[in-house]
Formats: C-alpha cells, structure tokens, sequence
C-alpha cells in the first residue's frame, strides 16, 4: 500500500506546516509515480543530470522536454534567459533545449572570463547573444529588455544561478509583468527545507555571498516559493539543488505533476529532497557543518513551535561566517509572524532587528 502523497507531509492539526514522518524519507525516495519523469506521456527516459556524476541518477525533466511539452499546448515567445551562464554549457540546463531548438532566442549573462568560451560554445545557435555584464537587482530588468525584442511580451524561461543574492534578482524580476515568464529554474539553498526562508541581498548590488559557509547562503526553497507565488506560480519540480517554477496558467500542460493543488509544493520539494538524500552523493558531501546539516530537517519541523528560537540558532550557528560588507540577510519562518533582518555596513558586527 502507498501513502499518499499529499498527507505525508502535512502535521494533521495544522495544514500550514509539513510534516516530516517516519516513513517520508523511504516513500518519496522510492516510489516511482512521485517521479515527473514518469508523469509526463511519453515518460522521460531518464532524468538530467547536467553531466554532473554526483547528482544522478536524477528522475527529473530535462528543461527541454518541459520546453517541448509547452510548445505543443500554447504559444511560445521562443526567447529564453540565463542569468549566470557560466559557459553556456557545462551542467547548464539551457543547453540542452538549445540543442533540441536551436532557432529560438537566447540571451545569456556571464560577467567573469567564461565569457569567450560562453560565445564560442553558443556560435552553433545562431540567435543567441552572451553578453558581459554583472547582473544586479538594480539592472536586471532592464538589461534583460535592451535585448529582448519588442514584439515580445515575456520570455518562455528565466535561469537564474549568480551564487549570490538570486532571490533579490528574482525579487525584482518578478515586479516587472514582461520579465513573467512561462517557467523559472532558480538554484537554491540546498540544506534549508520550508518553512525556513533565507534570503542573502544584494545591499548597494553588491554582488555574492554573505559568506563562506556552504551550509547556509543564497536564497531557500521557502523563499524563493514567497516570491513567486504571489505572481501565480507553483513548484513543477526540485532537482536539488535546481527548483523549477511554471506559472499556473500553464499547469494544465502537466496535470500529473500539479493535480494537487497547494499540496504540489510540499509534495514536489520533498520529493527532490528525499531522492538527493538517497541518491545523490554532493547532498552529503558538500556541506561545512555536518551535524548543522544532519539537524536541519528536525529543525524545520520544530520550527512553528519555536520560530525565534529556530532563528536564532542559525544565527548563532552561522554568525561568524557572515563576512560580507556591506550585509544584508532576510531570515524568517514562513507561516509565522517572527522574522528578523541582519545588517552591517561597515560596523564589526551585524545588526539584528526583529519583527514579530
């Protein structure tokens, strides 16, 4: 007998909370009818692991099938966006559905010196353009809409991988109706379960981290899912450490994947957590404090008891860390009224406020 799916995670006097049971880890690892690759027709062969051993075997939609499966239900503005390119094509998920639709228009952002191996990797496409520029909060949007082409109202994919304030980036992205794209894949924290929201800004744009910590850093799944819920999309997938939002005009293309209504996000991130937990060898080894890592699920679930204290334990965990300046974090429980934003520009140490 299978549990289902949408009670496993819920605490049955609370609907706003997830539930971590006993038997989660082993039922959402394992069982296949959880894994989109066998939800859509006809299934996915395998997985995406973007070339990358230690996350595969992966049970997830490639983009470019989830791109195909779009173009055969509405209109396309065949445009696509990536926001921190990298090379535009080691373990990028771009790549691929570049590969499988090579007309379509692409825009890609890279500040650093990948930038050459970027364009020449992107010479095969002859619509796409890599361009060197530092994404900010600040610019985004309109560098985005320098290249866009007028008689387009939003683009089919927004990427976002910057290893730094993403969740500012997405944050200001979103406030704009032509930046609303049909789907958004977002790296995210990968140790922070809901309802943890961890958001590292942008202060003054200054880019990157808050830190060196592996552990806590980016943007959260919680965080992230604040965002963009409030312009109408919901969780298609989680490829740990990669989320993958569709705006939910569009979740008739996917009704296996997104039948469950507000359930589909407790369902869908745990189901990527728990396979990365079982399957994926970086899910263990690329963190800094294994017993912060190995608690944080415990953490999670007690967290809508004792949301302060949950906070501050973080903060105490990870205070030290935090070397950026000028600093800025938003760290919150989401269901809760406690949150708390750290601050330091050029102080020694940060400033805490609460809000409650």
């Amino acid at each position: 007998a299978h549990t289902d799916l949408s009670l496993c995670c819920r605490l049955p006097d609370s609907p706003n909370f997830p539930l971590i049971s006993p038997e989660c880890p082993v039922h959402f690892a394992t069982d296949v009818r959880s894994w989109p690759i066998n939800q859509v027709f006809p299934k996915e062969e395998a997985g995406y692991c973007k070339e990358e051993t230690d996350v595969c075997p992966s049970v997830f939609l490639p983009l470019n099938r989830i791109f195909a499966e779009l173009s055969q239900m509405t209109a396309m503005s065949n445009f696509v966006v990536n926001i921190g390119g990298n090379d535009g094509k080691t373990a990028d998920p771009l790549y691929p559905v570049m590969l499988e639709f090579p007309e379509i228009d692409y825009l890609g952002f890279e500040p650093g010196p990948l930038i050459g191996q970027m364009r020449n990797n992107l010479l095969p496409f002859k619509n796409a353009v890599a361009v060197q520029e530092s994404i900010t909060p600040s610019n985004v949007v309109d560098l985005v809409q320098k290249y866009m082409k007028k008689t387009i109202t939003a683009p089919d994919i927004i990427k976002i991988d910057t290893d730094g304030c993403d969740c500012h980036i997405l944050l200001s992205l979103l406030n704009d109706s032509s930046m609303l794209a049909k789907i958004i894949q977002i790296e995210l924290n990968h140790i922070l379960p809901p309802p943890i929201s961890y958001m590292d800004m942008c202060e003054d744009d200054v880019y990157g981290r808050s830190g060196s910590s592996l552990d806590v850093w980016g943007c959260s799944m919680q965080a992230a899912y604040d965002i963009v819920r409030k312009h109408g999309y919901v969780l298609l997938q989680y490829d740990w450490p990669d989320a993958v939002f569709i705006h939910s005009s569009l979740t008739y293309v996917f009704p296996c994947i997104t039948a469950t209504g507000e359930d589909i996000f407790h369902r869908n991130y745990w189901t990527g957590f728990f396979h990365a937990k079982e399957n994926y060898s970086r899910f263990h080894s690329h963190v800094s404090n294994k017993t912060f890592a190995q608690s944080v699920e415990l953490l999670a679930l007690r967290s809508h008891l004792h949301p302060r204290s949950t906070l501050e334990h973080i903060i105490a965990t990870q205070e030290a860390s935090w070397t950026k300046d000028p600093l800025w974090i938003e760290l919150g429980i989401a269901g809760s009224s406690i949150s708390t934003q750290i601050k330091r520009n050029g102080e020694e140490a940060p400033r805490i406020t609460w809000t409650s």
